[in-house]
């Protein structure tokens, strides 16, 4: 998210939160809590320590196939399905070997055609791929093959949305979570039944229980069976269930506090330009969290089985970790694959700054590359230290 976008976010999060607290009806666990320490003495890796193993995969370019930037990056089965909502906009299904395979609809008003194209996840089972339509009220799902299933409506509208059942999701937006027809729901984050269209609000706009207050703001995302959601002026982590929220992670960056809710936007800005905090960026694996940050920008990781928290630091030498981008971790493959993109244009920059000869899987990579050409999209299978 640029600074630009993320102001005009902040800026009508904090007017949202303005209004009247609304009584929370939805459980807040919060007993298992981790907390992931920031301090002086946090050691750093070079991130060259920690990965096991590093691989890439090109991004054919085609007419069919180009995308701008990928905003979501999803994988089933031996395909890495990208998503871009902002430039192309449309949905992409590659093989891992980096060619194109096919596209999942596209704009019009006919059957598997989509006026506005949402946010996308893939059911439970990953057979199938679903895009809200929210210009048409619609949910359009595809065979994981590209070819149109069916449409269902669309009862709530939201920035993100993630399946938690195969007949149920749950709902976030940047604000209040608008019901089609209905008017608007206090409540951040929405927890609905796609058989019934029957939702209930899971968080109000402010709320304390053992955990850091909730802001009405916030995204979600799905790693494996778990459903995520990540408030954006706030530094814990929940897990969302049906009948349920748990906290599971708060960062704690020492001798730093968020503004509170009376700050501006403006205000919050220089905040973050000025203070190691957490950036909403999150991805779980089975022995580790990794949490983006703000100022400076690199990620932290958390090691679970041990409790400690490790700032990750620029590679030792060149090579493929050279291009972990800082900050920014976008998704997860496996049990342990961090999955990251670049542009061809980044890639190419941050190779001319290399030094030379270059190493030979950075040599591969750029053979032949342009910064026309779609991003690049890196896997690091990560390894938490020994000690």
């Amino acid at each position: 998210m640029t600074r630009k976008t993320l102001l005009g976010v902040l800026g009508g999060c904090l007017f949202c939160a303005c209004g009247t607290p609304v009584r929370d009806s939805v459980v807040l666990v919060a007993d298992s809590i981790r907390t992931v320490r920031i301090d002086r003495d946090t050691p750093t890796l070079p991130i060259d320590r920690i990965v096991r193993h590093a691989r890439y995969i090109r991004l054919e370019t085609g007419r069919q196939s180009l995308v701008g930037q990928p905003t979501r990056m999803l994988f089933a089965d031996s395909l890495v399905i990208v998503v871009d909502n902002r430039y192309s906009p449309r949905v992409v299904a590659f093989g891992l070997d980096g060619r194109y395979r096919c596209t999942y609809g596209v704009f019009g008003r006919g059957p598997g055609e989509y006026s506005e194209l949402g946010w996308a996840a893939l059911t439970p089972d990953s057979e199938r791929l679903v895009i809200a339509d929210y210009a048409a009220a619609r949910y359009h799902y595809y065979h994981i093959d590209g070819t149109f299933d069916r449409s269902i409506p669309l009862d709530w509208r939201g920035c993100s949305f993630e399946f938690l059942t195969p007949d149920s999701i749950a709902t976030a937006n940047f604000g209040p979570v608008y019901l089609t027809g209905k008017g608007e729901q206090t409540g951040m984050l929405v927890l609905s039944d796609l058989r019934t269209g029957e939702g209930s609000q899971a968080f109000p706009y402010l709320f304390t229980q053992r955990a850091m207050p909730v802001n009405p703001t916030g995204g979600l995302c799905k790693y494996g069976d778990a459903v995520y959601y990540i408030p954006l002026l706030n530094d814990t982590v929940y897990r969302v269930h049906p009948d349920r929220m748990e906290a599971l992670y708060a960062v704690d960056v020492a001798g730093i506090r968020r503004p509170g809710y009376e700050a501006t936007a403006e205000v919050y800005m220089d905040f973050i330009d000025k203070n190691p905090c957490f950036n909403g960026n999150f991805v779980e694996a089975d022995d580790f969290a990794l949490f983006g940050m703000y100022a400076p920008s690199r990620p932290v990781l958390y090691d679970k089985k041990r409790g400690r928290s490790y700032r990750i630091g620029l590679p030792e030498r060149d090579g493929l970790c050279s291009f972990f981008r800082d900050g920014y971790i976008l998704t997860r493959r496996g049990r342990g694959t961090v999955v990251v993109e670049m542009s061809a244009a980044a890639v190419l920059d941050r190779v001319s700054r290399m030094e030379r000869p270059l190493a030979p899987e950075v040599q591969a990579l750029v053979e032949g590359l342009t910064e026309e050409d779609n991003p690049v999209v890196f896997c690091y299978d990560i390894v938490p230290p020994e000690s």
